[in-house]
């Protein structure tokens, strides 16, 4: 293989069904020279395997096939990290794919680049052809930011927008819990400490399918990961105490919005299930362990759930504010709202019939 530019990390694990899709969208564009293409096999039980070793076959200066036992998403991310050539790191889903219009600008200007992370728009591809664009309103297209300025306008850089410096991950021995749900956020914070420039393409690279009920983010999945949930949330408080004596102002506010977002989303993973003394227990404990391992993470969580306009944005707030007893009488309400929901989309199914 020649020098590449950008290594694309594609976690693959039972995606038979999109993996062509995935791959098609990077080898359709015109600089596939400049881009190396690891498909890393989680262990898949279907048909990935096989037909990604046919594209390696067709394109060998491209594409790498490295196969492995199934070690959750962020298996495929340390292997990625570890096997990466090129001098940019792109971690990749195996049923999301990227625009090809735009990947060889994308590349183009990545032959220039110095920036330890380079940050773009992304497209959320809902059903029925619905397609969200998040963009990153305030920051001018090809312009590098220190990581002081650019916190002055993004509050959280999302997963989907984010290419890294492969040096950026391999010196720092950058690696993401295993066997776990959920270690988006990890990827995301745990550079932050050696980052110290960002470049804004005001472009959309990655496309995110959101289409499928099966999906990690959905309420049925969330509630069978709650343990995944929970774990990343407390590495994340372990490595924003380990580390904030050594981060600067902005970047250990940073973090803690984005640790304080986590803590949130497994505080409302827990809300999903009936009202019960065990869940209530859980519940307890784990406000107390955020309070202990990061009072700012604990005060900021009401306010960054209000930012994010949930649907019962003061939940965190009202539940403390009365020592937390009212969550039997809520989590009976939710579910009473959660099965009115589903009888109004059952209603509405058999009305179009």
């Amino acid at each position: 293989m020649s020098e590449k530019i950008l290594t694309i990390s594609v976690a693959a694990y039972n995606i038979e069904k999109t993996i062509c899709k995935c791959i098609d969208s990077v080898l359709d564009s015109d600089c596939k020279d400049d881009i190396e293409i690891l498909i890393i096999d989680d262990g898949s039980s279907d048909g990935t395997a096989d037909i990604a070793g046919e594209y390696e076959k067709k394109y060998p200066d491209t594409i790498r096939l490295i196969c492995k036992e199934n070690g959750g998403h962020g298996s495929t991310i340390n292997t990625g990290i570890k096997e990466a050539k090129g001098s940019y790191f792109r971690p990749l889903d195996g049923d999301d794919w990227l625009k090809t219009d735009n990947i060889d600008n994308f590349v183009s200007r990545l032959k220039k680049e110095s920036s330890d992370i380079i940050l773009c728009n992304y497209e959320s591809h809902y059903g029925k052809g619905c397609v969200k664009v998040t963009d990153y309103t305030g920051l001018k297209d090809n312009e590098k930011y220190c990581f002081e300025e650019i916190v002055k306008y993004v509050d959280w850089m999302n997963y989907h927008s984010l290419t890294y410096k492969t040096d950026i991950l391999k010196k720092n021995n950058i690696n993401i819990d295993e066997h776990c749900f959920y270690v988006d956020t990890e990827l995301i914070s745990f550079p932050i400490p050696f980052v110290d420039n960002i470049s804004y393409y005001d472009m959309e690279l990655y496309c995110y399918r959101r289409d499928d009920e099966s999906q990690s983010v959905s309420s049925s999945s969330r509630m069978k990961h709650i343990s995944d949930s929970k774990k990343v949330a407390i590495r994340l408080l372990r490595f924003l105490r380990k580390n904030e004596r050594s981060l600067t102002t902005s970047k250990r506010k940073y973090l803690i919005g984005i640790i304080a977002g986590h803590c949130l989303w497994h505080f409302k993973g827990l809300m999903l299930f009936s009202p019960d003394k065990e869940r209530y227990r859980d519940l307890i404990l784990f406000e107390r362990y955020i309070k202990r391992m990061s009072p700012e993470v604990f005060e900021i969580m009401p306010v960054e759930s209000s930012n994010r306009m949930h649907p019962d944005v003061d939940i965190v707030k009202y539940l403390r504010r009365f020592n937390y007893k009212p969550y039997f009488m809520y989590g009976a309400f939710s579910k009473m709202k959660q099965g009115a929901k589903h009888m109004i989309g059952m209603v509405s199914k058999t009305r179009k019939v």
